[in-house]
């Protein structure tokens, strides 16, 4: 049986903190008192990073990649970013790139729409119970 050690301390809301300890001390990173100035930065920097994130996620209209939408905007910013730059092989090579993944991103929209339209027309043919086979 393998025996997993975790952290001896305790959570904001008192649950056990479960990370893994970095010493003998029994305690995580963040626990672990020789540790205070090191998880101060850290979080310092965490912070820093998610404010950055929510600011440029808001200039430029940015939700993520999680859905064909949201990459089709993310295509978009990086081909405005990319005609901006003085002509040349390194904004050329990018323009191209960008092109190839816009071109699969019109064949998987074109798919789904065909597959909903598919699957609106098959949905009631389906949903209707089928009738039991006739013994002969």
């Amino acid at each position: 049986m393998v025996t997993v050690r975790t952290c001896k301390g305790r959570k904001q809301d008192g649950q056990t903190c479960g990370a893994p300890p970095v010493h003998e001390s029994g305690l995580c990173f963040w626990h672990d008192p020789d540790y205070t100035a090191e998880a101060k930065e850290a979080q310092r920097i965490g912070g820093m990073r998610h404010r950055t994130e929510a600011t440029i996620s808001a200039a430029y209209d940015f939700e993520g990649l999680r859905t064909v939408d949201q990459i089709w905007r993310f295509i978009e910013l990086a081909a405005i970013g990319t005609l901006r730059l003085e002509n040349g092989a390194v904004r050329n090579r990018t323009m191209g790139s960008l092109s190839q993944i816009a071109m699969k991103l019109l064949g998987i929209g074109e798919y789904e729409e065909r597959m909903l339209a598919l699957e609106t027309a098959l949905t009631p043919r389906l949903a209707k119970p089928s009738k039991p086979a006739r013994r002969q």
